[in-house]
């Protein structure tokens, strides 16, 4: 397991009870994604730290170093995870798309998001 492996799951983790999966667990080809210079960079971040550290001091630590690297990679992994047909699924309780249904967009569950938004207004940017 690489160091962006292991930073992304800690940035997504899953949560079994709403049917979200880890970042790990879609089966994403990181390297068809992520540039070298990003998996050295997430490497050398990871490399400095240990497993209690908080992700969000992580993520801080890489936006300190690697300030462009950081936004891209983040903004990047954040695409990837929630446009998966199996997050959008369990995100939409198991519909694919809103439109024709009768749901809303009021009535998703933007709780989930909650950690996202505030970290993209908060220490990210």
């Amino acid at each position: 397991m690489t160091g962006l492996d292991q930073l992304l799951d800690r940035m997504m983790p899953g949560d079994a009870a709403r049917g979200l999966p880890s970042f790990g667990t879609l089966g994403i080809d990181l390297e068809t994604h992520f540039s070298a210079d990003e998996f050295s960079a997430v490497e050398d971040v990871m490399s400095r730290s240990d497993e209690e550290t908080d992700v969000n001091l992580l993520l801080k630590s890489l936006r300190a170093d690697f300030p462009d690297l950081a936004r891209t990679l983040t903004d990047r992994a954040l695409d990837l995870y929630f446009t998966h047909p199996i997050i959008t699924a369990a995100l939409q309780q198991g519909r694919t798309a809103l439109f024709p249904h009768e749901r809303s967009p009021e009535a998703l569950n933007y709780d989930l998001l909650a950690e996202v938004f505030e970290q993209q207004r908060g220490s990210l940017s």
